[in-house]
């Protein structure tokens, strides 16, 4: 599944190929991956996105009307991918933008991510209760928010409330580096410890978007490189965690 780092490369692709286009047409393959009606999406037709943002796993589009946007969450396999003729069309495109000179498709093939369009980005990710974008939270803010969060530290790290965009591999990633075991009570980590996760993430985010999310190319001694029971240096264990596979240091990563 698309986590920050995979979602920023989506955005920085977004930025070469999608900005200030003029939209002719729109094609929703499915209406069931688009959060409002498809009509509405028509009010896109004649304007152009003029900027992207990222929060956590979500991309927007500021466009030339001044409160309209565009929302893309691109689920567990979504995409974005320029094409130049009809018959080019990705498999898998759920929703297609026309342009003059081309195309745009969000590919999506297993249907779990969603499109929409919103009035306010402030207010559509209040109304989702989503946290701070996990590149920009404070190290206070972060240590403020943990403190009062309750439960396995994995899964305190994944809840998009508390901060946006962790997910299963990098949540293990964070926890691999802090030598914290991922079911660890998070109301029992102190302070330090809450404010050395807060700094390895940032990092470890920092260093996945230098490499382009390339796992292969991360940096040998992360958890990444190679996130299997066959690895030797160290051996790793595998559980579940929230029902989400887990795999960790038993040696580094004791459970307290």
């Amino acid at each position: 599944m698309p986590e920050l780092p995979e979602v920023e490369m989506f955005k920085r692709y977004g930025e070469k190929h999608f900005l200030n286009r003029k939209i002719q047409k729109i094609e929703i393959d499915d209406q069931r991956i688009v959060t409002v009606a498809p009509e509405a999406f028509k009010n896109l037709y004649g304007e152009a996105i003029t900027s992207l943002g990222r929060r956590g796993k979500y991309v927007y589009g500021s466009t030339t009307k001044e409160d309209l946007f565009l929302t893309l969450h691109f689920g567990m396999t979504g995409y974005l991918k320029s094409y130049r003729e009809p018959e080019e069309r990705p498999k898998g495109t759920r929703v297609s933008f026309e342009f003059d000179d081309g195309f745009m498709a969000w590919v999506n093939p297993r249907k779990f991510g969603r499109v929409g369009l919103t009035d306010g980005i402030e207010s559509f990710f209040a109304e989702k209760n989503f946290g701070e974008d996990a590149l920009s939270i404070s190290k206070e803010d972060f240590v403020e928010i943990f403190q009062h969060a309750k439960g396995p530290v994995k899964s305190r790290l994944m809840d998009q409330k508390n901060v946006a965009g962790i997910g299963n591999i990098y949540a293990d990633e964070i926890l691999f580096q802090c030598g914290i075991h991922p079911e660890s009570d998070t109301k029992k980590l102190s302070v330090k410890a809450l404010g050395e996760i807060h700094t390895a993430m940032q990092r470890i985010f920092g260093v996945a978007i230098r490499h382009e999310a390339d796992y292969s190319t991360y940096p040998k001694q992360y958890l990444l490189y190679n996130r299997t029971e066959q690895r030797q240096d160290p051996p790793l264990s595998r559980i579940k965690v929230g029902g989400r596979t887990t795999f960790f240091d038993p040696k580094k990563q004791k459970k307290k």
